[in-house]
């Protein structure tokens, strides 16, 4: 990538509080705004069954 391009977007993610995770599972979709983490461009988040 761009070294201007990954910059930015590593910057993006040091202000943001919450990335918004879709799945879908048997043809139901479903998105859920989760609280992460970041080591580089690892992203670390939880969530459980009921969310």
């Amino acid at each position: 990538m761009n070294r201007e391009l990954d910059k930015n977007i590593l910057n993006l993610m040091d202000k943001a509080m919450f990335l918004t995770l879709g799945t879908s599972v048997g043809g139901n979709s479903s998105a859920s705004n989760v609280f992460f983490a970041r080591d580089g461009w690892d992203l670390y988040f939880f969530t459980f069954h009921s969310t």
